[in-house]
This record gives structure tokens, C-alpha cells and sequence, in this order.
């Protein structure tokens, strides 16, 4: 996804609230590092899709 980090997050929060997701499941800082962006490994469509199968965040 091509998105910066608020827009991300509040895609996230809203495919959390949508499939009761808990939130703590999520390490944001691996899609969105604060030191070294180039260590980002970015979510993808797949992975909310699998993530809204399994009822957490894989």
C-alpha cells in the first residue's frame, strides 16, 4: 500500500474496528520505524485480507 503513516493508521483502525481486531496485536513500528525507514516492511492488500479471515492481526 502507497500510503504515509496517518493514512495507514487510520486504515488500520478502521479495519480493526470493522473485524474487532485488537489493536495491541499490531506492532505498527515494523511497517512505520522511527529511526531507519528503510527497515519498513510494508503491509500489503493480502495481508488485511488474511488478517480480516483470521480475526488477528497476522
Amino acid at each position: 500500500m502507497n500510503m504515509d503513516e496517518e493514512e495507514a493508521q487510520d486504515l488500520l483502525d478502521e479495519i480493526f474496528t470493522e473485524f474487532t481486531l485488537r489493536h495491541a496485536d499490531l506492532d505498527f513500528s515494523i511497517y512505520f520505524p522511527v529511526k531507519d525507514r528503510n527497515d519498513a516492511k510494508l503491509p500489503t492488500i493480502n495481508m488485511l485480507i488474511e488478517t480480516a479471515k483470521a480475526g488477528r492481526w497476522l
